[in-house]
């Protein structure tokens, strides 16, 4: 649609009809305001990790200086309840949340999900802020390169 001020003649704008004009795009950029702010905290809030498995998750966030659900728990008992909650308000300040993905080499050894990363990964799906930080290839392969460290790494990661 356009700056309004691109329709109209030079002349045709007095100074009352540019404060009225500046006044709109405030008003349109309301949102756009909105979003910026969410984009500020992001930035100057510390991002959060998850991913499956909580020592590869300590781990990782200790290295970048980010934040973990134990932070944010303060010594409170962990529950399914206070994880969703931990994730909803993570979402609300607009926190940058890293993903790492899931611990490929337990899911190998004992055939077991974590039904609690699955949880945040349903809970986060569609947030702006949200970067995975993990590769899949084929069904029960994959990880990070900076967390999960085996041989199959120097294969792989030519591949891509």
């Amino acid at each position: 649609m356009g700056n309004p001020r691109d329709r109209l003649p030079p002349r045709a704008l007095g100074g009352l009809g540019v404060g009225i004009l500046n006044a709109a795009d405030d008003l349109a950029g309301g949102g756009a305001a909105v979003a910026q702010g969410a984009r500020q905290a992001s930035r100057e809030l510390k991002p959060v990790v998850i991913g499956e498995n909580m020592q590869r998750v300590k781990a990782y966030a200790r290295r970048i200086g980010a934040e973990t659900i134990d932070d944010w728990l303060a010594g409170r008992k962990w529950t399914l309840e206070l994880n969703e909650a931990w994730i909803r308000q993570m979402m609300r300040e607009g926190r940058r949340v890293i993903d790492i993905g899931p611990d490929f080499a337990r899911r190998a050894d004992t055939g077991k999900v974590s039904q609690v990363y699955g949880l945040e990964r349903r809970l986060l799906k569609g947030y702006p802020y949200y970067e995975r930080q993990f590769l899949r290839w084929r069904k029960l392969r994959g990880g990070n390169p900076d967390v999960d460290i085996h041989e199959a790494w120097y294969y792989i990661l030519d591949e891509f």
